[in-house]
């Protein structure tokens, strides 16, 4: 169902009950919501009367429409109060689907003991007063109702509107919100600074995506009297750190910190290609152990022991991640994994490249991925979207000076036009990378199609003029989110 009030009872009714959830988008095609529901074959599925045909037959349902209480008491007329559950915090708490963007998305399987770690903990850094919740992070919506706060659930239609969220936030008087960095990234832009300003917002959490220094910095600018926090937490671990949000750090010009470790977490920093630990300082695989470790994925015990493994008898999970713990125990993290490669002998930090390239005038979004094979010419891509009047996109000279890491000599160039005008994607996508297979595909959400004419904006030289780097801008990317 849509994210609602309903929502919300549903949720609290299924863990009143001792069960699991299942969180299920509606925006999965019926092939996709078949395999799923197969997958991980709940008891029960709660939705609309809107929403019913879009089911599998065979599924059980029960209809949560503006009559559901009378319906319950027509269908059960002898429904007693449930007494205790006997649920242990060991229990299978929720099954959550990953995002699905590289092929079928996979359910992981946590405790209750995951979200129960995690909401103590943060209350440690953070009271609740009414509170705003980001839909798309269903367990937020749980954790001020516990301390006895607020939650408003931003219907979702809204929450992807910049234009219709500014007004939404003013007018319930939402406090404290969580949002995507990306997605607050997208109010500011689509505020005007003056009307930022007359928000009663007083706590702004970033979750779900590395949190630039200059996002932080344009933020305090529009909003002074805000308290930004982090937290990074993942589904099948649950969270691992959070803290204040510093843009200030020498040791981290590109990156904020996301805090120290939860202090029911331990953590190991692997070297991706040997599997040693890392110096402290460097950068390495972040693996998690602690009571938010889920039991693995549904079904796929490939998956399962891939991503859930033991060390020294200890259980850890792989983030993926690609992180480095500081002088003084706080967390950086620099990216997914494979967002380290090497370069001719150097190894480069893609999502290092991209928070460079972002800080130039005139770049809204950028994605860089490595092309070529080891031993070959390769070299780093960037593919970004251009931001300001439409009528100077693709005219935009580019200083490659703050990215001159790797012996590359800062150019200028003016753009010059490709010969691929036939380029078509649809209006709305989500575009998924895999940066080290310099692989892009585009997962359609809508039937809209309209022409993006690539620009080669600047080609990066080393000195013995082997192409490096490319720029490549897409004409009104900014209706593309990059993934």
């Amino acid at each position: 169902m849509e994210r609602c009030e309903d929502y919300v009872i549903a949720l609290l009714a299924i863990w009143k009950a001792g069960a699991a959830y299942v969180p299920i988008e509606l925006a999965y095609p019926s092939s996709l919501l078949e395999a799923v529901l197969d997958e991980v074959a709940p008891s029960v599925v709660l939705t609309k009367s809107a929403y019913n045909q879009n089911l599998p037959l065979n599924a059980t349902t029960f209809l949560m429409d503006d009559d559901w209480q009378q319906a319950v008491q027509r269908t059960s007329p002898n429904l007693a109060v449930l007494e205790e559950n006997k649920a242990t915090l060991d229990n299978l708490g929720y099954v959550v689907m990953s995002g699905g963007s590289t092929g079928r998305p996979k359910g992981i399987e946590a405790p209750f003991r995951s979200p129960q770690t995690s909401y103590l903990w943060r209350y440690s850094i953070s009271g609740y007063q009414p509170v705003g919740c980001n839909v798309f992070f269903v367990w937020e919506v749980l954790r001020p109702l516990l301390r006895g706060g607020t939650t408003v659930v931003i219907p979702d239609d809204i929450i992807f509107d910049s234009a219709r969220l500014f007004p939404y936030l003013k007018s319930k008087e939402i406090s404290e919100v969580l949002f995507t960095p990306s997605l607050f990234e997208a109010l500011l832009h689509a505020t005007e600074p003056a009307m930022l300003k007359s928000l009663p917002l007083e706590v702004v959490w970033l979750n779900g995506e590395v949190n630039t220094t200059k996002l932080l910095q344009t933020a305090r600018d529009l909003l002074p009297n805000v308290k930004f926090n982090t937290t990074y937490s993942i589904s099948e671990c649950g969270e691992v750190c959070a803290g204040l949000l510093d843009a200030d750090r020498p040791d981290c010009p590109k990156f904020c910190p996301v805090g120290k470790m939860a202090d029911f977490v331990s953590h190991r920093l692997v070297d991706t290609e040997t599997g040693n630990e890392v110096k402290k300082g460097e950068a390495g695989e972040l693996w998690v152990s602690g009571p938010g470790v889920g039991r693995g994925y549904t079904k796929n015990p490939a998956k399962t022991a891939e991503a859930f493994v033991t060390h020294q008898g200890t259980p850890y999970y792989r983030t993926g991640d690609l992180a480095r713990e500081l002088h003084d125990g706080v967390m950086e993290i620099l990216g997914r994994c494979d967002f380290m490669v090497k370069v001719r002998g150097y190894s480069v930090v893609l999502g290092a490249v991209e928070a460079a390239i972002k800080k130039l005038v005139g770049v809204a979004q950028v994605c860089v991925v490595a092309q070529g094979e080891e031993g070959t010419d390769k070299r780093i891509a960037a593919y970004f979207c251009e931001s300001g009047p439409a009528e100077l996109r693709g005219r935009m000279p580019v200083s490659t000076a703050a990215i001159d890491d790797y012996g590359r000599s800062p150019v200028l160039f003016q753009a010059a036009e490709l010969a691929c005008s036939g380029l078509k994607l649809p209006l709305f996508c989500y575009v998924s990378i895999h940066h080290k297979r310099s692989n892009i595909s585009c997962h359609e959400h809508t039937g809209h199609y309209f022409k993006r004419k690539p620009c080669l904006i600047q080609e990066h030289r080393t000195n013995n003029q082997s192409g490096v780097c490319l720029l490549i801008s897409f004409n009104e990317c900014h209706h593309t989110m990059l993934s």
